[in-house]
């Protein structure tokens, strides 16, 4: 069968934020990719018990998709059902969405920034601490354990190299436009909502603090 990977599909049953719709879009370039690959490549989708499962199935019916334990919390399931399912079954991992089991090896690892390590003057909330430590924990041992380093802008290739000195893992930096030839089809918004008038741009973040693109803003 050749190489087996297992693709941590937990972030379909999360809020479809912007790391999340990133994740889909390659996910789905995945699905139509598939058939071409499939006596060299074994390809599994896994995700907690759910009750969309055959929902998802449907939609990603060029990969196998299975479930493996369930966890209220997704970061419980990544660390300790997804984990597991890797070792049983020998498989690499595939984390498109900022996380990496910590006790993995290999595989591919998506990680969109790095802010807590860059500007972590931006983690004031109370208990932010906790993030920080898991982050650091989690990032070093994922650009220091995975086979291949992906990440979504250049800002963010930069200083990952930079923080992290991982040249020989880096296999490419991509967008959201151009990694895997992924197009991403946004519903236009609301005119009314934007106010939106000839000669005027209106930029929405859904942070309230500059990274990657918007750095120079």
């Amino acid at each position: 069968m050749g190489q087996y990977y297992a693709i941590n599909g937990s972030f379909l049953l999360e809020p479809a934020l912007g790391v999340q719709r990133y994740a889909a879009e390659i996910l789905k370039q995945m699905n139509k990719m598939a058939p071409a690959y499939k006596e060299c490549l074994r390809l599994v989708l896994v995700l907690p018990e759910t009750p969309r499962i055959e929902e998802i199935r449907r939609e990603f019916s060029n990969i196998e998709v299975r479930c493996a334990g369930k966890s209220r919390r997704v970061k419980v399931w990544e660390q300790v059902c997804f984990a597991r399912f890797l070792k049983k079954e020998k498989a690499k991992g595939i984390c498109l969405c900022n996380t990496v089991p910590l006790f993995s090896k290999g595989g591919l690892v998506c990680v969109h920034d790095i802010i807590f390590k860059t500007h972590p003057e931006y983690f004031k909330e109370p208990g932010a601490w906790h993030e920080i430590l898991y982050r650091k924990w989690m990032y070093t041992h994922a650009f220091h354990k995975a086979d291949i380093i992906v990440t979504v802008s250049e800002t963010s290739k930069k200083e990952i190299l930079e923080q992290y000195r991982v040249q020989d893992r880096f296999m490419w930096q991509g967008t959201a436009g151009s990694i895997w030839t992924v197009k991403i089809q946004m519903k236009p918004f609301s005119r009314s909502i934007l106010s939106l008038r000839k000669g005027r741009i209106t930029i929405i973040w859904h942070r309230l603090h500059r990274i990657k693109i918007c750095h120079g803003f």
